[in-house]
């Protein structure tokens, strides 16, 4: 598994950790080519949450092993359908990063050990 990068995305993991059991699993897309993106949609299980749909969106850059994690809140399940569109575009459309060596795997892999 690739390590996180921004701080942003430490704090976002922390809290989904803890705060996981909160949310059920609607969806999940993942698209393995460059870019790598994982999109996810939760939907909160307190039927009161002002903004109950959420969206993770995971980014892998594979040259570093690194990801970041992003987070939109919807008030609707519709309204997650802009944010799913607008990732598989730049998916498709986005173009790889020309590589001078084949990327190494994550540090986990490579060792030997599991963490």
């Amino acid at each position: 598994m690739p390590v996180a990068c921004p701080a942003g995305t430490r704090g976002l993991e922390a809290r989904l950790r803890r705060d996981g059991g909160h949310f059920a699993l609607l969806t999940s897309y993942t698209h393995d080519s460059e870019p790598m993106q994982t999109t996810v949609i939760l939907r909160a299980l307190d039927k009161r949450a002002p903004l109950p749909f959420r969206v993770l969106l995971e980014e892998v850059d594979t040259e570093t092993w690194t990801h970041t994690l992003s987070e939109g809140a919807f008030a609707t399940f519709g309204a997650t359908r802009l944010v799913r569109v607008a990732i598989r575009r730049y998916a498709i459309t986005a173009s790889p990063r020309p590589r001078t060596t084949p990327a190494a795997p994550p540090p986990s892999l490579s060792s030997g050990r599991s963490r």
